[in-house]
């Protein structure tokens, strides 16, 4: 359990600071000496877990914090600060199917993630496979590995080549994609995330995204995230989530929210590829 979704909800309020991992509040061990309190002096790092008031000199880890701050849960029993679960056991490996070849070994392969804007050395980079047409249920899609964070190979995302095909995207009987978070591992432990929905949202914004594989957001994404030390998320959706289900966009900006520091990024139309990096970099900026 994050401080920060407790002090929200013993109403004790603090301030973000920009860019940093950091939060301020007031120091109850200056008002106790009468110590002037109208300019919040106690900083607390998060990902550190340590405190520091530069006013009376106070500095403890989170669970002095939480004495001094008198934290208590429902039971009004003093409040223990444990290390999120450890992690549940991983989802059942789904070997690729047996025809496959690189991506960028076959030219109809290669020509559709050129159109996606990838360039070969990004299709070797994350692994692209391709399962050529033939009998195989996988026939004409691309194969994209997804890795647990850690970067161990777990299951696999197929996407259909053929724009008519009936299902754009098919998973391995047996996968538990609520579980993973695609390009985790990809990620700089402790670093702000961006989410998406889809794979190739997220390779557009390489290195700041993952993708969720849908508008669901799983309690086990959201584990996995906590793993990974992030503080920091921004979501960033298609435009058809908060305008046609916002129900759904709702539901995923609550569950973040009480977790992280969370910047709801509503784009106005389509999807995140349809945007230049650097204008979802300036947007971004402008919540943070």
């Amino acid at each position: 359990m994050l401080l920060t979704y407790l002090l929200k909800h013993h109403r004790i309020p603090f301030l973000r600071t920009p860019n940093s991992p950091e939060i301020r509040l007031e120091c109850p061990q200056c008002a106790q000496e009468g110590l002037k309190v109208d300019n919040p002096r106690l900083f607390y790092n998060l990902r550190k877990k340590l405190g520091h008031c530069f006013r009376c000199g106070w500095s403890g880890k989170e669970k002095e914090l939480a004495l001094l701050l008198n934290l208590k849960d429902s039971s009004a029993t003093p409040l223990t600060f444990d290390e999120p679960s450890p992690e549940r056991k991983l989802p059942r490996l789904c070997p690729v199917p047996a025809e496959v070849v690189p991506a960028y070994t076959h030219p109809r392969s290669r020509r559709y993630l050129k159109s996606r804007h990838l360039s070969v050395t990004a299709m070797q980079k994350f692994a692209f496979l391709y399962s050529p047409r033939g009998e195989s249920y996988w026939q004409d899609r691309i194969i994209a590995p997804v890795f647990d964070r850690k970067g161990n190979y777990r299951t696999f995302v197929s996407r259909a080549i053929d724009p008519t095909a009936a299902k754009r995207y098919l998973y391995p009987k047996g996968s538990s994609m609520g579980s993973l978070l695609y390009n985790l591992h990809f990620i700089k432990p402790g670093a702000t995330v961006w989410i998406t929905e889809g794979i190739f949202d997220a390779l557009h914004c390489y290195p700041h995204a993952v993708a969720s594989f849908g508008k669901h957001l799983s309690d086990m994404q959201v584990l996995q995230l906590r793993m990974h030390q992030v503080t920091s998320v921004v979501l960033l959706f298609d435009a058809e989530c908060w305008q046609k289900t916002p129900e759904l966009w709702e539901r995923a900006v609550k569950k973040l929210q009480q977790h992280f520091f969370t910047y709801p990024l509503k784009l106005s139309h389509d999807t995140p590829t349809e945007y230049p990096l650097k204008d979802l970099k300036r947007m971004v900026r402008s919540l943070m």
